[in-house]
């Protein structure tokens, strides 16, 4: 959440003392945000009894881009392997 505000300050303080009349906020992440890890793991615990076809989340996660809370199907183990491997093979400038 302090991403998204931090990005949007302008516009809520427009919007707050009147100058504009509706702001158009600017989005930073396209998935479901949780504002908070308690409310992401109610989440969870209310879709993993559903049945689906598709894949189903198993975990959740603080994002780094809107401090937010996100839900995942990927084990975090396979996350790590993910980011080292990332780290490893992406060059450095």
């Amino acid at each position: 959440m302090v991403a998204y505000v931090a990005k949007n300050l302008e516009k809520i303080k427009g919007w707050k003392n009147g100058t504009i009349a509706i702001p158009k906020l600017e989005i930073v992440c396209e998935k479901r945000v949780f504002p908070c890890e308690k409310d992401a793991k109610e989440e969870l615990a209310r879709i993993l009894p559903l049945d689906q076809s598709r894949k189903k989340p198993i975990r959740s996660y603080e994002c780094d881009k809107c401090s937010g809370w996100h839900l995942t199907s990927i084990p975090l183990d396979d996350w790590k392997k993910r980011v080292a491997e990332y780290k490893i093979t992406d060059p450095k400038p």
